[in-house]
């Protein structure tokens, strides 16, 4: 299929060239993108709005000179992306392929452009710009672009390795004082530090959500004042999170809700009847928790945002309006956060750590909230929940990040061999080969065998006493095997009573119950082999 040039654009799609269909976008987050003039040339700044305040530039200098077939090309790969994905992932596809095809023009070797894909210095670079360009290059041959041929096609795309193992997690496992997790003893400075009455309420309310939940910057800026819920049955105090990690098009469609602190409910209660004035023709339930009266107005900032503005009709907040979505204008965005922190920790107590100011980033309270999660006992599912991770597998590396968390666990592997494969599973960074939960799994008192595990992926979970409360667990008919290992989950939970949260007591009930409920399967089951020895008797 060949895309039309730009002067064909519309006879191609059916609009008039100077319609709104033809010009505009539709983005993933619901916002009209205008992309082209009505000339049919690319329009020079193409302004693409986020939720979050935040607006992404995309350049298109350079970009007109491409000849038509790659121009319409570029055009129809340009639809593609702002339909889905959101505004940050945009801008790196965008940059990746918008130096891909003004090079492939420049030298007049599209062959010799897409060699240089990865020749990029840092890992994470090259990263970007190969898996950016393997979606581009898709297009090109659907399109039948000619220029490169379809062998050289098939080799880029099965172009493998080139992201280079790098530890991202550094800060994390070597506790760096600046970028790792908190200690408990700057913990407990920052918690007093929350109930100083002469810091500004909004530094405190947010200080705390961190400690409490380590939220992203991002769920900060989408929080609102509906998201905070005080039940007047029970007394209780919860907040709605919106999730980030999750295939939604649209923002703020999944929810984990969070019970609340005193502490922090009542924070959240003062913050938001601190603010008296509310913007007309919008409900207050709608407005965002950390509020900005005025909205949005990023044509009037100088030095840097006012230029990209120049030649446009709307401001940045009637981007808002025009959506209706005109509580969004008054949200905080992302780097908000950030500054605040970095503002307020000179007003904070040193770091008994380090003596020095506080080093404060929303990260290292992520890495704190998760850390400490461990250290108390919670399981894989538990941490992945807390923060707000779609799978176990993203929390892997805060089950090994410190000396003191090896020691805990070598010290649990000195008795049981599954547990010694528990651990490898988790201090491994690559999946293992003739995983046993594949296959048979037993109880560990007499190790019978007590059913197989029907998952096609390594179970990070403890054997046995996990089991029984998971839907890939399949039971056999031993009953004697059950209930030895009912004796094990009891032994668990009695131990758990004294030591641990009720929320890991919770998850051993679960796994009783299941047991239980084999166990009146078993004996129900006329060829068990309990039964069919009494049989034989």
């Amino acid at each position: 299929m060949t895309l039309p040039r730009s002067d064909q654009i519309s006879d191609f799609y059916g609009w008039p060239l100077d319609s709104k269909d033809a010009l505009t976008v539709h983005s993933r987050l619901g916002y009209d993108v205008q992309i082209l003039e009505p000339s049919g040339k690319l329009k020079h700044i193409i302004i693409l709005p986020d939720d979050t305040t935040q607006f992404v530039y995309l350049h298109t200098e350079n970009l007109n000179i491409l000849n038509e077939d790659l121009k319409s090309i570029f055009i129809s790969y340009l639809r593609y992306i702002l339909e889905r994905y959101h505004a940050v992932t945009v801008r790196i596809k965008f940059n990746v392929v918008k130096k891909l095809t003004i090079e492939m023009v420049l030298s007049g070797d599209p062959q010799s452009a897409l060699r240089n894909v990865g020749s990029q210095k840092t890992n994470a670079a090259k990263e970007d710009a190969i898996s950016s360009a393997k979606e581009f290059v898709r297009f090109l041959m659907l399109h039948g672009y000619e220029e490169i041929p379809y062998d050289q096609y098939e080799d880029f795309l099965e172009l493998k390795g080139y992201s280079a193992p790098h530890n991202k997690y550094n800060a994390l496992y070597m506790m760096d004082p600046a970028l790792g997790p908190f200690t408990k003893g700057e913990m407990l400075v920052l918690s007093k530090a929350i109930d100083n009455n002469e810091l500004p309420l909004k530094v405190r309310l947010l200080v705390d959500l961190l400690l409490s939940f380590g939220l992203r910057p991002i769920q900060l800026s989408l929080l609102k004042r509906r998201d905070f819920i005080v039940d007047p049955t029970s007394g209780l105090s919860y907040l709605n999170i919106p999730r980030v990690k999750n295939s939604s098009r649209h923002r703020r469609q999944e929810y984990s809700s969070r019970i609340l602190s005193p502490r922090t409910a009542r924070l959240l209660a003062e913050h938001i009847g601190s603010y008296n004035l509310s913007p007309p023709n919008i409900k207050s339930n709608d407005l965002p928790i950390f509020f900005s009266l005025k909205p949005i107005s990023l044509e009037n900032r100088r030095p840097n945002g006012a230029w990209y503005w120049q030649h446009e009709i709307l401001a940045s907040k009637d981007y808002y309006l025009n959506n209706n979505k005109k509580a969004y204008a008054h949200h905080r965005s992302t780097l908000f956060f950030e500054y605040m922190l970095r503002s307020a920790a000179a007003k904070f107590p040193l770091s008994p750590r380090t003596g020095k100011i506080f080093s404060l980033n929303p990260y290292r309270f992520r890495y704190t909230v998760g850390t400490q999660a461990v250290m108390s006992g919670c399981t894989p599912t538990e941490v992945a929940e807390l923060l707000d991770h779609a799978s176990t597998s993203s929390v892997k590396h805060y089950f090994r990040f410190t000396q003191e968390m090896w020691e805990i666990l070598e010290s649990a592997v000195e008795s049981r061999i599954e547990q010694k494969h528990f651990a490898l599973a988790w201090v491994s960074d690559e999946d293992i080969a003739g995983n046993i939960y594949a296959k048979s799994v037993c109880e560990t008192t007499s190790f019978t065998s007590i059913g197989k595990c029907a998952s096609k992926s390594i179970c990070l979970d403890e054997p046995a006493i996990a089991c029984y409360a998971c839907n890939k667990f399949c039971p056999n008919k031993n009953p004697a095997a059950h209930r030895h290992a009912l004796g094990n989950l009891i032994d668990r939970r009695n131990k758990l009573r004294s030591s641990s949260s009720d929320s890991l007591v919770e998850a051993v009930e679960y796994s009783i119950t299941g047991c239980q409920a084999a166990i009146e399967l078993s004996n129900a089951t006329p060829n068990s082999r309990e039964t069919r020895n009494e049989h034989d008797e």
